[in-house]
């Protein structure tokens, strides 16, 4: 299991920015698929991960990393 996890749309840019900053810092990571037009944004285990309802969100993330 890698120490992140970066939920969204595989192909949205703010996805892809995100990854091309994990990718350039050398950080192991896991992408998980997040459906928003079936409303998987808006389930309880996902609202639960994202407490704050905010786009950007981390579980594990080092703290220079929240700044992107």
């Amino acid at each position: 299991m890698a120490p992140v996890k970066l939920y969204g749309m595989t192909m949205s840019w703010n996805v892809t920015r995100c990854v091309a900053a994990l990718e350039e810092a050398g950080v192991e990571y896991d992408v998980v698929p997040i459906d928003f037009g079936a409303g998987e944004h808006k389930t309880p285990d996902h609202l639960a991960r994202n407490v704050r309802m905010l786009t950007a969100f981390s579980l594990q993330c080092p703290p220079y990393m929240l700044l992107l």
